[in-house]
Protein backbone atom coordinates (compact mmCIF):
# COMPACT_ATOMS: atom_id res chain seq x y z
CA UNK A 1 0.00 0.00 0.00
CA UNK A 2 2.87 2.60 1.03
CA UNK A 3 4.49 1.80 -2.24
CA UNK A 4 1.10 2.16 -3.97
CA UNK A 5 0.82 5.88 -2.28
CA UNK A 6 4.36 6.81 -3.33
CA UNK A 7 4.18 5.68 -6.80
CA UNK A 8 0.81 7.77 -7.45
CA UNK A 9 2.78 11.05 -5.69
CA UNK A 10 5.50 10.37 -7.74
CA UNK A 11 3.10 10.29 -10.83
CA UNK A 12 1.39 13.64 -9.98
CA UNK A 13 4.52 15.64 -9.07
CA UNK A 14 5.99 14.43 -12.23
CA UNK A 15 2.35 15.27 -14.25
CA UNK A 16 2.69 19.00 -12.05
CA UNK A 17 6.26 19.35 -13.42
CA UNK A 18 5.41 18.71 -16.98
CA UNK A 19 2.44 21.30 -16.61
CA UNK A 20 4.00 24.36 -15.10
CA UNK A 21 7.55 23.82 -16.62
CA UNK A 22 7.07 25.65 -19.81
CA UNK A 23 5.43 28.41 -17.46
CA UNK A 24 8.42 28.29 -15.17
CA UNK A 25 10.97 28.32 -17.86
CA UNK A 26 9.28 31.20 -19.92
CA UNK A 27 9.34 33.68 -16.19
CA UNK A 28 12.56 32.86 -15.80
CA UNK A 29 13.61 33.36 -18.99
CA UNK A 30 11.67 36.83 -18.81
CA UNK A 31 13.12 37.90 -15.89
CA UNK A 32 16.53 37.19 -16.63
CA UNK A 33 16.41 39.05 -19.96
CA UNK A 34 14.96 42.01 -18.22
CA UNK A 35 17.96 41.72 -15.57
CA UNK A 36 20.41 41.72 -18.37
CA UNK A 37 19.15 43.32 -21.28
CA UNK A 38 21.25 46.41 -22.00
CA UNK A 39 18.85 49.77 -21.45
CA UNK A 40 19.42 53.51 -20.74
CA UNK A 41 17.16 55.57 -18.30
CA UNK A 42 16.17 58.58 -19.18
CA UNK A 43 14.65 61.19 -17.40
CA UNK A 44 10.60 61.56 -18.06
CA UNK A 45 8.67 65.56 -16.80
CA UNK A 46 4.97 65.41 -17.57
CA UNK A 47 3.40 69.13 -17.11
CA UNK A 48 -0.13 69.08 -15.73
CA UNK A 49 -2.88 70.78 -17.98
CA UNK A 50 -2.85 73.60 -15.35
CA UNK A 51 0.39 74.73 -14.16
CA UNK A 52 -0.88 76.16 -10.61
CA UNK A 53 2.57 75.46 -8.41
CA UNK A 54 6.32 74.75 -9.70
CA UNK A 55 7.37 72.93 -6.54
CA UNK A 56 6.56 69.34 -7.57
CA UNK A 57 7.78 69.71 -11.49
CA UNK A 58 10.89 71.18 -9.81
CA UNK A 59 11.71 68.65 -7.48
CA UNK A 60 10.77 66.16 -9.87
CA UNK A 61 13.53 67.70 -12.65
CA UNK A 62 16.45 68.15 -9.55
CA UNK A 63 16.04 64.15 -9.28
CA UNK A 64 16.08 63.30 -12.26
CA UNK A 65 19.21 65.56 -13.40
CA UNK A 66 21.21 64.79 -10.21
CA UNK A 67 21.00 60.79 -10.94
CA UNK A 68 23.94 59.73 -12.60
CA UNK A 69 22.02 56.58 -14.37
CA UNK A 70 19.72 59.04 -16.23
CA UNK A 71 21.70 60.40 -19.52
CA UNK A 72 18.84 62.69 -20.87
CA UNK A 73 15.47 64.31 -20.04
CA UNK A 74 12.38 64.34 -21.92
CA UNK A 75 9.26 67.58 -20.87
CA UNK A 76 5.99 65.89 -22.42
CA UNK A 77 4.81 69.55 -22.74
CA UNK A 78 1.06 68.95 -23.15
CA UNK A 79 -0.39 71.95 -21.36
CA UNK A 80 -2.13 74.92 -21.17
CA UNK A 81 -0.16 76.95 -19.05
CA UNK A 82 -1.24 78.71 -15.52
CA UNK A 83 0.17 80.69 -13.24
CA UNK A 84 2.90 82.91 -14.62
CA UNK A 85 4.87 83.21 -11.84
CA UNK A 86 4.83 79.10 -11.26
CA UNK A 87 5.61 79.31 -15.27
CA UNK A 88 8.78 81.14 -15.10
CA UNK A 89 10.26 79.44 -12.36
CA UNK A 90 9.93 76.01 -13.85
CA UNK A 91 11.44 77.48 -17.22
CA UNK A 92 13.83 79.13 -15.04
CA UNK A 93 14.83 76.06 -13.28
CA UNK A 94 15.52 74.38 -16.52
CA UNK A 95 17.66 76.06 -17.72
CA UNK A 96 19.91 76.17 -14.76
CA UNK A 97 19.66 72.68 -14.36
CA UNK A 98 20.73 72.27 -18.05
CA UNK A 99 23.26 73.88 -17.66
CA UNK A 100 24.79 72.49 -13.91
CA UNK A 101 24.23 68.51 -14.62
CA UNK A 102 25.20 69.36 -19.14
CA UNK A 103 21.94 66.59 -19.73
CA UNK A 104 20.29 67.31 -23.28
CA UNK A 105 16.67 68.27 -22.23
CA UNK A 106 14.39 67.22 -25.19
CA UNK A 107 10.85 68.82 -25.19
CA UNK A 108 7.93 66.82 -27.30
CA UNK A 109 4.41 68.23 -27.79
CA UNK A 110 1.78 65.70 -29.00
CA UNK A 111 -1.46 67.64 -28.25
CA UNK A 112 -1.72 71.14 -26.89
CA UNK A 113 0.75 73.41 -25.83
CA UNK A 114 0.03 76.65 -24.89
CA UNK A 115 0.69 80.15 -23.19
CA UNK A 116 3.15 78.82 -19.96
CA UNK A 117 3.22 75.39 -21.46
CA UNK A 118 5.32 76.65 -24.42
CA UNK A 119 7.06 78.39 -22.75
CA UNK A 120 8.41 75.72 -20.72
CA UNK A 121 8.65 74.07 -23.58
CA UNK A 122 11.70 76.90 -24.63
CA UNK A 123 13.79 75.49 -21.73
CA UNK A 124 14.66 72.64 -23.83
CA UNK A 125 17.75 71.99 -26.42
CA UNK A 126 14.69 70.83 -29.06
CA UNK A 127 11.05 70.93 -29.24
CA UNK A 128 9.48 68.19 -31.03
CA UNK A 129 5.96 68.55 -31.93
CA UNK A 130 3.44 66.10 -33.96
CA UNK A 131 2.46 67.47 -36.82
CA UNK A 132 -1.54 68.40 -36.12
CA UNK A 133 -1.05 69.76 -32.51
CA UNK A 134 -2.01 73.11 -31.46
CA UNK A 135 0.99 76.01 -30.17
CA UNK A 136 0.08 79.43 -29.31
CA UNK A 137 -1.15 81.80 -26.81
CA UNK A 138 1.82 83.25 -26.84
CA UNK A 139 2.54 85.69 -23.89
CA UNK A 140 -0.82 84.48 -21.85
CA UNK A 141 -1.14 83.01 -19.21
CA UNK A 142 -4.02 80.89 -18.98
CA UNK A 143 -5.77 79.44 -16.09
CA UNK A 144 -7.76 77.14 -17.61
CA UNK A 145 -8.70 75.50 -21.21
CA UNK A 146 -9.34 77.52 -24.39
CA UNK A 147 -11.97 78.96 -25.82
CA UNK A 148 -13.27 81.78 -27.55
CA UNK A 149 -14.52 83.29 -24.03
CA UNK A 150 -12.00 86.13 -22.95
CA UNK A 151 -13.05 85.20 -19.15
CA UNK A 152 -10.66 82.45 -19.27
CA UNK A 153 -7.60 85.21 -19.96
CA UNK A 154 -5.91 87.50 -16.91
CA UNK A 155 -7.68 90.36 -17.96
CA UNK A 156 -7.96 91.70 -14.61
CA UNK A 157 -4.52 92.68 -15.15
CA UNK A 158 -3.36 95.92 -16.07
CA UNK A 159 -1.85 96.80 -19.66
CA UNK A 160 1.82 97.92 -17.93
CA UNK A 161 1.56 93.95 -16.31
CA UNK A 162 0.44 92.49 -19.28
CA UNK A 163 3.39 94.10 -21.87
CA UNK A 164 6.20 92.79 -18.60
CA UNK A 165 4.91 89.73 -19.14
CA UNK A 166 4.87 89.56 -22.99
CA UNK A 167 8.68 90.94 -23.23
CA UNK A 168 9.90 88.23 -20.74
CA UNK A 169 8.02 85.86 -22.35
CA UNK A 170 9.41 86.99 -25.58
CA UNK A 171 12.92 87.51 -24.68
CA UNK A 172 12.71 84.01 -23.67
CA UNK A 173 11.75 82.79 -26.56
CA UNK A 174 14.61 84.66 -28.76
CA UNK A 175 17.20 83.34 -26.28
CA UNK A 176 16.29 79.64 -27.26
CA UNK A 177 14.52 80.15 -30.54
CA UNK A 178 16.75 82.58 -32.76
CA UNK A 179 13.97 81.95 -35.60
CA UNK A 180 11.18 83.21 -34.13
CA UNK A 181 9.80 86.74 -35.68
CA UNK A 182 8.31 89.08 -33.14
CA UNK A 183 5.43 89.61 -36.04
CA UNK A 184 4.73 85.78 -35.86
CA UNK A 185 4.52 86.14 -32.10
CA UNK A 186 2.53 88.65 -32.67
CA UNK A 187 -0.21 87.20 -34.51
CA UNK A 188 -0.39 84.02 -32.35
CA UNK A 189 -0.75 85.61 -29.31
CA UNK A 190 -4.33 85.28 -29.23
CA UNK A 191 -4.56 81.82 -31.58
CA UNK A 192 -2.91 79.00 -32.64
CA UNK A 193 -1.18 77.28 -35.33
CA UNK A 194 -0.59 73.54 -35.69
CA UNK A 195 2.55 71.94 -35.49
CA UNK A 196 3.47 71.79 -39.16
CA UNK A 197 3.01 75.59 -39.76
CA UNK A 198 5.06 76.25 -36.34
CA UNK A 199 8.00 74.44 -37.68
CA UNK A 200 8.44 76.20 -40.61
CA UNK A 201 8.03 79.27 -38.31
CA UNK A 202 10.55 78.47 -36.19
CA UNK A 203 8.69 77.71 -32.98
CA UNK A 204 9.86 74.21 -32.99
CA UNK A 205 12.83 72.43 -34.23
CA UNK A 206 11.22 69.04 -35.85
CA UNK A 207 8.03 67.28 -36.63
CA UNK A 208 7.35 63.75 -35.31
CA UNK A 209 6.89 61.48 -32.60
CA UNK A 210 7.80 59.30 -29.70
CA UNK A 211 10.14 57.87 -32.50
CA UNK A 212 11.68 61.15 -33.59
CA UNK A 213 12.30 61.78 -29.94
CA UNK A 214 14.45 58.73 -29.29
CA UNK A 215 16.33 59.66 -32.58
CA UNK A 216 17.75 63.16 -31.52
CA UNK A 217 18.07 62.20 -27.74
CA UNK A 218 20.46 59.11 -29.51
CA UNK A 219 22.19 61.81 -31.22
CA UNK A 220 22.59 64.11 -28.58
CA UNK A 221 24.14 61.71 -25.75
CA UNK A 222 25.28 57.88 -25.49
CA UNK A 223 22.28 55.39 -25.60
CA UNK A 224 22.86 51.79 -25.10
CA UNK A 225 20.31 49.10 -25.76
CA UNK A 226 16.55 50.42 -25.30
CA UNK A 227 15.09 53.69 -23.68
CA UNK A 228 13.22 53.08 -19.89
CA UNK A 229 11.46 55.68 -19.31
CA UNK A 230 12.02 56.95 -15.54
CA UNK A 231 9.80 59.67 -13.73
CA UNK A 232 11.07 61.76 -10.47
CA UNK A 233 9.39 59.21 -8.41
CA UNK A 234 10.50 57.69 -5.29
CA UNK A 235 9.34 54.43 -6.83
CA UNK A 236 10.36 54.38 -9.91
CA UNK A 237 14.29 55.05 -8.90
CA UNK A 238 14.11 52.79 -6.16
CA UNK A 239 13.06 50.21 -9.39
CA UNK A 240 15.99 51.91 -11.02
CA UNK A 241 18.87 51.18 -8.88
CA UNK A 242 17.73 47.52 -7.96
CA UNK A 243 17.43 46.58 -11.17
CA UNK A 244 21.30 48.08 -11.74
CA UNK A 245 22.43 46.54 -8.68
CA UNK A 246 20.64 42.90 -9.56
CA UNK A 247 22.49 42.98 -13.07
CA UNK A 248 25.92 44.01 -11.68
CA UNK A 249 25.53 41.10 -9.58
CA UNK A 250 25.05 38.57 -12.32
CA UNK A 251 27.64 40.32 -14.18
CA UNK A 252 30.11 39.70 -11.51
CA UNK A 253 29.19 35.65 -11.60
CA UNK A 254 30.60 35.90 -15.52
Amino acid sequence: MNFITRLIKSIFLLFLLLVTAPTLLFLIKWYYGNIVTKKTYVGIIELPRVIEKSEDIISSAKTLFSSSDIRGIIIKCNSNGGNEGACLAIYSDLIKLKELYNKPLIAYIENNCFSGGYLIANSADQIIASPGCQIGYFGKFLKDKIDESDDILNTNKTNTQNDEFEKQYYDSLKNNRKNIKENDFKEYKNSFLIGRIANQKGFVDAIGGNMEVSKILRNKTVIEGRIEEIHGSVIDHLIMYSVDLVRKITKSFK
